[in-house]
């Protein structure tokens, strides 16, 4: 997955004070593990491609994050991180076109060689700013503006009774706490204030927003002090047995399934016939729809139950935070665009008409 650290200005109103060394007159930020050039850009400094974490290869794939591995010499921190694999997803073809959305063909597990963050700073400033954290489009299908590639789907959220055994559940969630806890122990070095961190989400990174106000009963551990979630909200989730069919599936797929330690021999079974197994089971596009194959689930560990009733019992972080949602109109020309793009205006409208403002009185089904 990726998460994006965004220093900024709040609404270019702050500044910044940055303490960068300067080499061959680019900004570069000493770390324990690792000194990272970056460049100027405008009147920003960028980092991009800055490990958090050991890449989650061999023995690391489906476990949480470790520290990243210590690197000599000044290290490049000018392109962004490779894409970590995806789910393959594609709409089916009752539309008039089809769209996949997943994995680029030419990205390897070995490709995506370690988990990163991209730091944008004010580049001459005079004080400490606050920490944006931007989670975009994925709870399970995660980009995160401090920004970040992490691990999602399966690579991230696998279920059932081994990965509950093994303590191995919602690794995607683990991968964005400990950005999180990058964030504390390193943002200085950027000029940012550690005290002062932001979690904002998009869509589905709204979600995953929310589900950190739930994290280990609603503990923020002092990482950040207020949430934006925009178009989303922390969901219902699931007890992790709901999570084994679709282990079990990938087990089958990949010979794994006659194993002593299955999850052993997902570790080793190679990419290509790893994600050929994952790409057998559904996606968000299919049948199935939010039903997902992958996704957060309550494991007794992190999370230990449905969000309805964790907030109606108080049992979340107490932050300051901000709903942020998009207008009908802006709605209806989505779906316009994306997916009825002969559909005239008129017919749309009479759409979404059949959807009452009051659900429990109007649906879809009342129109005669």
């Amino acid at each position: 997955m990726a998460a994006l650290v965004q220093l900024f200005g709040w609404f270019s109103l702050l500044h910044l004070s940055l303490s960068f060394n300067l080499v061959n007159g680019n900004p570069t930020a000493n770390l324990s593990y690792g000194t990272f050039q970056g460049y100027y850009s405008g009147n920003l400094s960028v980092f991009l491609g800055v490990p958090f974490a050991s890449p989650p290869l061999g023995s690391l794939r489906f476990a949480p994050p470790q520290a990243p591995v210590e690197v000599d010499g000044i290290q490049n921190a000018t392109s962004f991180g490779a894409a970590c694999p995806q789910q393959l997803s594609t709409i089916p073809d009752v539309l008039p076109f089809e769209i996949s959305m997943g994995s680029p063909s030419n990205v390897s597990e070995d490709f995506c060689s370690g988990l990163t963050v991209n730091v944008w700073a004010p580049a001459n400033a005079s004080k400490t700013l606050p920490v944006v954290m931007l989670t975009m489009f994925i709870v399970v299908d995660l980009w995160s503006a401090i920004r970040s590639h992490l691990y999602m789907k399966a690579f991230g959220f696998l279920g059932g009774q081994e990965v509950q055994d093994a303590s191995l559940s919602n690794i995607g969630l683990r991968d964005q706490r400990f950005v999180m806890q990058w964030i504390q122990s390193y943002i200085s070095t950027f000029g940012g204030d550690p005290t002062r961190v932001t979690l904002w989400g998009e869509s589905a990174g709204a979600i995953s927003v929310g589900l950190h106000l739930l994290y280990n009963g609603g503990t923020p551990e002092g990482l950040f002090r207020g949430v934006f979630m925009e178009s989303g909200a922390p969901w219902t989730t699931r007890n992790i047995s709901y999570g084994q069919p679709s282990f079990d599936r990938i087990a089958l797929e990949t010979g794994c399934n006659m194993s002593d330690s299955v999850i052993d021999c997902l570790r080793d079974v190679p990419y290509d016939t790893l994600m050929a197994a994952i790409n057998t089971l559904p996606s968000v596009f299919n049948y199935s729809s939010l039903n997902l194959a992958f996704q957060p689930y309550n494991d007794g560990l992190l999370l230990d139950q449905n969000a309805q009733k964790a907030v109606q019992q108080g049992r979340f972080a107490h932050k300051s935070h901000a709903d942020v949602n998009r207008t009908d109109p802006e709605f209806l020309g989505y779906v316009n665009t994306m997916y009825f793009p002969e559909l005239s205006s008129k017919r749309m409208n009479d759409l979404s008409s059949a959807y009452s403002n009051d659900p429990a009185t109007t649906g879809p089904g009342d129109i005669e």
